[in-house]
């Protein structure tokens, strides 16, 4: 029976293409509303039989829009929560993201990894106005039902019962900040200024440092989070750069007087260092190191790669352009706003004849990522107060990091604090005769790589240690997005003990993941198994989890099985629930599910008609048109059980058309004697005598 399931079940997933690895974000998965009408504190009530979540949709679990946080003390105090702020970068630590700089309705997306190396599903919030403060973010972890109320397992380690979702193996898991638990925040990248279709860059977040990367909860104060231990994760942040078009791209913050500086490098100091310049160092951040934990600025070390033949600009605004920037009092608006207040303030300068930026001048950098900036004299003191430098690299801007956030005229040292360090150099300070040196950009990777056990699950899709190992496909890996560009990056799989398994499997390009698989017999213990995806430097970039099972599940022990039926073209033909194959009901609360192709009569695997409907007990409508083609139809119907597990089964319809009807009346011979009436029988299932029409008698022979 073992080897007959496991055939049937191996082939059916095949069929309905199917996948249970945790879904990219980039993905437009189903969302699963957490929220209901209002919110409740305390739980509705345990929950007896709890199925596994299924990591296949995202759970919406915004603990602002549900009530459950209704200003900034709350996302200090409230249990089981992730919380934080998103906006434009001023500084780094998270603590001091001012309300001033947040972005609302930005979608954040969160996992957390649990003590037993469990990786959750993919919960999603939205960022929220909280009093003057903008930029919000509240995960409320708490599982909850379609009403909104809070749900209890009898197996939760808190006294409420709460969790955050619940294994195969009916284990609920709950982030509530303890020792050992891991996590990462990330979001879409770019994201957009609808007020000036700007893109917004993701360079630095807390913890973690690394876009997208995992951070353990006790890392949080090293960068301006912080963890209340065994209540929750507050004051994390996404920190963002607004990117104005590149000059190539006709940008707005390039002035027609725009020149490239094509005499190279210098050092800022000495008395043949140009004045009136800027200078700096643009290179691609290791993503490692010890600034990657620290509140303040990125410096350079030893992993970091200086950028050759990258192009930085700079704009410095026009005597009108000062005036009109002040008389806006643009430099007074929130911080948020002022890119948007300066992008009107140039377009409608030059709708009216007048140019805003006196001049922009650019500069590529050298071997070493070095450059120099000639400004020229005649700039004067206006480079001092009323500036802006970006970089970039084949046409497109860079994603860096750098200190000037967003398309704004600024001192340019202004946000020297978050400038990226280089060569010992602290912020930007300048030279007798405005050299302004240490303007660095520091490249962030932006392309979040993503890990995927891509046939096995912690939730509905594990390992079944029952089958035998010999029965089993290995583990295998699937990575999108970008590597790393440092190099040196590997997979490392650990097993239910937390200690690794076998040697690093090098990872050089995507597909090399193919090559790192789990071999069934490495996974022969029950428990959890972890894949990581680490960069040179040990930082974990990408995560997942699945679960080997020893017992038994639900799924091996029925065989549901449909009867095959015929269904006349025209009519509504229903094919009854399948029963267990010794005629026995399935399970209570075992449920069904339409897959999206089934196979026709030519054996071709065809998005499944609407004419074909799955209910949820298991019964199939089928009404086929006039047009469908006749014969056998294959209609794979997904199972779920209540223990969580699955398999697929088919149902057998063969369609039949109509029989043709005879056009011509026709009748049978008939015998009498002479003188005596006799009636002839009209043939069976010939045609009718038309309405209006005669039937007369021919030739009698005896």
């Amino acid at each position: 029976m073992r080897n007959s399931y496991k055939a049937r079940r191996g082939t059916s997933i095949a069929a309905a293409a199917l996948s249970f690895a945790l879904v990219a974000p980039t993905v437009q998965a189903a969302v699963v509303p957490q929220a209901g009408p209002a919110a409740h504190a305390e739980t509705s009530g345990t929950v007896v039989v709890t199925p596994p979540t299924d990591p296949t949709k995202l759970i919406e679990a915004d603990g602002i829009a549900n009530g459950y946080v209704t200003n900034r003390t709350g996302m200090t105090n409230a249990f089981a929560t992730l919380s934080g702020l998103i906006g434009l970068k001023e500084t780094t630590g998270s603590s001091s993201l001012k309300g001033t700089m947040g972005i609302n309705d930005a979608t954040i997306y969160m996992q957390f990894k649990d003590r037993d190396g469990t990786i959750s599903p993919i919960f999603t919030t939205k960022s929220h106005q909280l009093g003057d403060d903008s930029g919000n973010y509240v995960f409320d972890l708490r599982a909850r039902d379609g009403e909104g109320n809070v749900l209890s397992h009898p197996d939760s380690e808190v006294p409420g019962g709460e969790y955050s979702f619940v294994d195969v193996n009916g284990k609920p898991h709950l982030f509530r900040a303890v020792r050992g638990q891991e996590y990462r925040i990330w979001v879409d990248s770019p994201l957009k200024n609808e007020e000036t279709g700007n893109n917004l860059a993701y360079v630095r977040q807390a913890g973690g440092g690394v876009p997208g990367a995992w951070a353990p909860v006790t890392q949080g104060t090293a960068n301006g989070a912080f963890y209340l231990e065994a209540n929750n994760m507050q004051r994390t942040g996404i920190f963002l750069e607004e990117r104005a078009p590149s000059a190539e791209a006709n940008s707005y913050m390039v002035s027609p007087n725009f020149s490239m500086d094509n005499e190279g490098w210098h050092k800022p100091t000495g008395t043949e260092a140009p004045r009136y310049s800027y200078y700096g160092n643009v290179w691609k951040d290791a993503q490692g190191g010890p600034d990657r934990n620290e509140i303040g600025p990125l410096y350079q070390w030893d992993g970091d790669q200086p950028m050759e033949g990258a192009k930085v600009y700079a704009s410095v605004l026009s005597d009108e352009g000062i005036a009109e920037y002040k008389r806006l009092a643009i430099g007074d608006k929130p911080y948020r706003e002022q890119a948007a207040a300066t992008k009107s303030m140039i377009e409608n300068m030059r709708a009216n004849g007048k140019e805003p930026i006196l001049k922009t001048v650019g500069a590529e950098t050298d071997a070493e990522g070095r450059y120099t900036i000639r400004m020229g004299e005649d700039v004067g003191d206006r480079m001092n107060d009323y500036t802006y430098l970006w970089a970039e690299k084949d046409g497109k801007v860079l994603n860096s990091f750098s200190g000037f956030p967003t398309p704004v005229f600024q001192k340019v040292n202004g946000n020297a604090g978050e400038n990226p360090n280089w060569g010992g150099n602290i912020g930007i300070p300048s030279f007798i005769g405005n050299r302004w040196y240490n303007i660095n950009f520091a490249e962030v990777q932006a392309d979040i790589a993503t890990l995927d056990i891509v046939n096995y699950d912690s939730y509905l899709n594990p390992a079944d240690l029952p089958e035998g190992i010999n029965n089993l496909e290995p583990a295998k890996i699937k990575l999108t997005g970008a590597l790393p560009f440092s190099g040196d990056n590997k997979i490392v799989w650990n097993g239910p003990d937390g200690k690794q398994i076998g040697k690093d499997c090098p990872v050089n390009t995507l597909a090399d993941a193919g090559k790192c698989a789990l071999a069934p017999a490495d996974f022969a213990t029950p428990g959890t198994y972890v894949a990581q995806l680490v960069n040179a430097y040990g930082v974990v970039i990408a995560q997942d989890s699945f679960i080997a099972v020893d017992k038994v599940r639900q799924n091996g022990e029925f065989e549901p099985k449909y009867k095959d039926t015929e269904a006349k073209v025209g009519e509504t033909t229903t094919v009854e629930a399948p029963k267990d194959k010794d005629g026995k009901q399935l399970p209570d609360g075992t449920s069904f599910n339409q897959v999206t192709q089934l196979t026709d009569p030519n054996g071709k695997q065809i998005d499944t008609p609407d004419w074909v409907t799955v209910a949820p007990d298991g019964k199939i409508e089928v009404t086929p048109p006039e047009d469908a083609e006749v014969g056998e139809y294959t209609i794979p119907v997904l199972v779920t059980y209540p223990d969580g597990s699955r398999e697929t089964i088919t149902a057998k319809v063969t369609v039949k058309g109509e029989t043709p009807v005879p056009t011509n009346p026709d009748w049978d011979g008939a015998s009498t004697t002479p003188g005596k009436d006799v009636t002839v029988p009209k043939k069976d299932g010939s045609g009718e005598v038309p309405a209006g029409a005669t039937v007369e008698t021919g030739s009698w022979y005896c």
